[in-house]
């Protein structure tokens, strides 16, 4: 039997390089499609949880074996004499999942975690238990509750040959290892299949901000379940419906199914609140498409493997230190958008299979559901970090008609700076606001590097930086004395840092950007060019007059008030020209003082000005080494508000539709 087992091993891994030089296979999010607004840890898989090991031993025989076993270790202890902290939720309960009620009944869990087929489940129980009682130390153990989940893989698998081993079982958890995750057709999910495609196994992991605690949230599952599949709020399965792959869906007989679950975390948790969190899974069974059908059996395994909190087989009695209710929210989500990233893994990560009597099951058809990703509606539109919320009802107002998604972003913070609750430590400003130059050089010397800036940025297809005040002038590329007659009062560190960091980042990861007035002066800021703080002001020292072309003069009655004007677009082959189509943009709500001055030198390109009294005022700017990034020195988004509110005045501003124009090719560079 053992030289069987073998040589099955051997052609175990034939068949997996095979796959390897065929074609490559890649989660969700090594696709491009992050999901959930939390970052997942370096392996994106339950083994991010410190400690945490998962074996595989995968059965491909001849044309009717698919099958396997896979085995989770929550700590490299002795796990008998250190128990584990858990507990167990029944989602639908028609399924065999071993060892269920000892681990309700003490809260813990005492062996490795092992998923196989239904009918292996008992060789699962004896190989776990024999793996136990072979231990250093365990001589005199008498009782072993083995915990072990199973699926029917009995359409690809010759299920009632029982071909799993007690030895299988004991050498997939030797085998356990750290890092990457092997996922798709390995293992408990070789014979798998999910919403009438191979499914298989899928992990990923959460980890939470350091405010939040910096827990770790890992999960694995094991996926042999129906419903109508949704992938990232795509109606992927009703969409299929529709296409060449409808008989793909229609294959299955019904929609029962299993599937199992297993949520381990670092974070300090009782089985109470275990299974608080093990019930959250489902929730992201549920945004997979899943419905808990009939015949399913869909289980949730959670751990905790805080090291401080193990419990200690000997002891009298026990002392642990736990979360508060109050702390398990930030888990809660983790949890969700790790189990449904896992399960929607298990299909990305699969391949096509035959197995018994000839039954055959596709892949998920990955570009074709990539596309619908890519084609999906609506993009989800960041606004970068400020304080008015008349501000940011603008943009949202505009986003949303262009028929985008607004999603306020975080601040972004640099590392080692101090914060208060109204923003940036007072003693990295002047008496005006400004940063300190100091600060600023760090500023611009680190960007976002180290920061919380993958967090902000999570799922944002493209950003917005919007109009204020005037920018602290330390961060100018050719730093200047902040100016006396700045109109808007004292500066804002705390967002002019957060808008660098922010558009730094946006620049580097090449994520598209619409720079409105001081968002322009942000792109031009970042991207190296000098600015003229105070058009009155540069005017008069060349002698000549400024005509407040741009907003209404300070003593004019009525002064916080948009004023219209023309612009002159300069190039014909520009991004600005694609979407305007005019040599001249009409009536522009324009409201500033301050504009970019000479972008020689830098990777800018100006593509529409103002000519005022014999000087060409900077309208536009745009970085041709980049997908988009367009920076205009006037208010679209003004001009779609009054229209949209029936503002008596929005006939003096330009048309909807050209304001729209805007928003709508920053969507459409962003699919």
């Amino acid at each position: 039997m053992m030289r069987r087992y073998l040589l099955l091993m051997a052609a175990c891994v034939a068949v997996a390089l095979a796959a390897v030089a065929g074609a490559p296979h890649k989660t969700l999010r090594q696709w491009g499609f992050p999901t959930g607004i939390f970052a997942p840890g370096p392996n994106n898989a339950i083994t991010d949880v410190p400690g945490v090991t998962v074996g595989h031993v995968t059965l491909i025989e001849g044309d009717s074996v698919r099958t396997g076993v896979t085995a989770i270790v929550p700590h490299q202890g002795d796990i008998f004499r250190k128990k584990v902290p858990a507990a167990i939720h029944v989602g639908n309960g028609f399924g065999k999942l071993a060892g269920v009620t000892q681990v309700r009944e003490l809260g813990n869990i005492e062996t490795p975690v092992v998923l196989t087929n239904t009918l292996s489940v008992a060789a699962g129980i004896e190989g776990v238990v024999r793996y136990t009682m072979m231990q250093p130390g365990h001589e005199g153990v008498r009782s072993v509750n083995a915990v072990v989940g199973e699926t029917n893989d009995g359409r690809l698998n010759d299920i009632r040959g029982m071909h799993v081993t007690p030895q299988m079982v004991i050498d997939a958890i030797n085998n356990a290892h750290g890092g990457p995750v092997e996922q798709g057709n390995v293992g408990a999910g070789t014979g798998t299949i999910c919403f009438g495609f191979k499914g298989g196994i899928g992990s990923s992991s959460r980890v939470l901000p350091q405010s939040l605690g910096g827990y770790t949230v890992g999960v694995l599952a094991q996926t042999n379940y129906g419903g109508i599949l949704e992938i990232d709020g795509v109606q992927v399965g009703q969409r299929l419906n529709k296409h060449d792959f409808i008989d793909h869906v229609k294959k299955v007989e019904n929609l029962d199914g299993s599937c199992m679950m297993v949520v381990i975390t670092d974070a300090p948790l009782d089985s109470r609140n275990l299974e608080r969190l093990a019930k959250r899974a489902m929730m992201g069974l549920a945004k997979t498409g899943g419905i808990a059908s009939n015949g399913s059996g869909d289980y949730v395994i959670a751990m905790s493997v805080a090291p401080g909190n193990l419990i200690d087989a000997d002891a009298k009695t026990i002392t642990s230190t736990v979360l508060a209710n109050g702390e398990m929210s930030p888990l809660f989500a983790a949890t969700i958008e790790a189990t449904a990233e896992a399960l929607w893994n298990s299909l990305f990560m699969a391949e096509p299979m035959t197995g018994r009597n000839g039954n055959h099951v596709d892949a998920l058809p990955v570009e074709q559901v990539l596309d619908m990703l890519r084609n999906r509606s609506p993009v989800r539109v960041g606004i970068a970090w400020q304080r008015s919320a008349d501000n940011y009802r603008r943009a949202m107002m505009a986003i949303r008609a262009a028929g985008g998604e607004p999603v306020l972003l975080d601040q972004m913070r640099p590392v080692g700076f101090e914060y208060d609750s109204t923003g940036i430590s007072d003693r990295y400003v002047d008496r005006d606001g400004v940063l300190l130059q100091p600060y600023a050089d760090i500023v611009k010397r680190d960007t976002y590097h180290g920061t919380a800036a993958d967090e902000v940025m999570q799922g944002v297809d493209a950003v917005v930086f919007l109009g204020g005040g005037d920018v602290s002038s330390t961060l100018f590329a050719q730093p200047q004395p902040w100016h006396a007659i700045a109109e808007e009062g004292r500066a804002d560190a705390t967002r002019d840092v957060s808008e660098y960091l922010t558009m730094a980042y946006c620049l580097d990861h090449d994520v598209p950007v619409l720079g409105l007035c001081r968002g322009m002066q942000m792109l031009g800021i970042v991207s190296g060019a000098p600015l003229i703080q105070d058009l009155d002001t540069y005017y008069r020292t060349m002698g000549k007059t400024y005509h407040h072309q741009h907003r209404m003069p300070r003593d004019a009655q009525g002064n916080r008030y948009y004023t219209p004007h023309d612009v002159t677009v300069t190039d014909r082959h520009s991004l600005l020209y694609s979407i305007t189509l005019a040599d001249t943009i009409r009536d522009v709500p324009s409201w500033h003082h301050q504009v970019l001055g000479d972008v020689t030198g830098t990777p800018l390109r100006v593509t529409a000005v103002t000519p005022t009294d014999g000087v060409d005022i900077i309208e536009a700017i745009e970085r041709t080494d980049k997908r988009f990034a367009l920076g205009v020195q006037y208010h679209p988004e003004e001009a779609v508000r009054k229209h949209l509110d029936h503002k008596p005045d929005a006939t003096r501003f330009m048309p909807l539709d050209e304001a729209l124009a805007y928003f709508k090719a920053l969507i459409r560079a962003a699919r």
